[in-house]
C-alpha cells in the first residue's frame, strides 16, 4: 500500500485561533496509544532515523515545518508537513527521517504501540536487507498449473 498524506477534516477558524482534530480510526488509520513530540530540533538536524517492525505511526506538525522521508517496498517519497493540518502515516516496516524542521516547529508522532526497543529497526542496511527478503506484497498472483 503506497504511503498516503492524510488531512484532517475537522478544522475549526475563527477570531480565538484555529483549532485542529484528529480522531483515532477517522483520520489515523490505528487506534492511537502513545503521543510524543519534538521541538526545538535544529535546522540541520536528523531525526527519525529508524523503522519498525510492527509499530504504525502518524506524523503530524502541529507548529512550522519539517520534511518527512519515507523508504519503503513501494519506494522513497519525501514530503514537506506544515501547520496546516497535514499529516503521514507510517506503516510499519517503513524507513522513516525527519528534518528541516523550521524555527519553532512542533511534530506530533502518534503511535499504534507503547515504547518497545524490539521493535525498532536502527540500522539501514538491516533495514534494507529485510525489505529485500521480504515476501511479494499481496495481490500478487501466485498460482501454477
Amino acid at each position: 500500500m503506497p504511503l498516503k498524506s492524510y488531512q484532517a477534516s475537522r478544522r475549526f477558524t475563527d477570531e480565538r485561533g484555529t483549532l485542529v482534530c484528529l480522531e483515532a480510526g477517522v483520520h489515523i488509520p490505528f487506534d492511537v496509544r502513545s503521543v510524543v513530540y519534538t521541538c526545538d530540533v535544529p535546522f540541520v538536524a536528523l531525526r527519525g532515523g529508524h523503522a519498525h517492525h510492527e509499530l504504525h505511526q502518524f506524523i503530524k506538525c502541529a507548529s512550522g515545518s519539517v520534511t518527512v522521508t519515507t523508504i519503503s517496498q513501494n519506494g522513497t517519497t519525501e514530503t514537506v508537513l506544515t501547520q496546516d493540518s497535514d499529516g503521514v502515516y507510517i506503516p510499519p516496516m517503513t524507513w522513516s527521517e525527519q528534518y528541516n524542521h523550521t524555527p519553532g516547529t512542533v511534530v506530533l508522532v502518534m503511535s499504534s504501540e507503547h515504547y518497545d526497543e524490539s521493535d525498532y529497526i536502527r540500522d539501514i542496511g538491516r533495514f534494507t536487507a529485510l525489505l529485500d527478503a521480504a515476501e511479494p506484497s499481496e495481490g500478487t498472483n501466485d498460482q501454477t498449473s
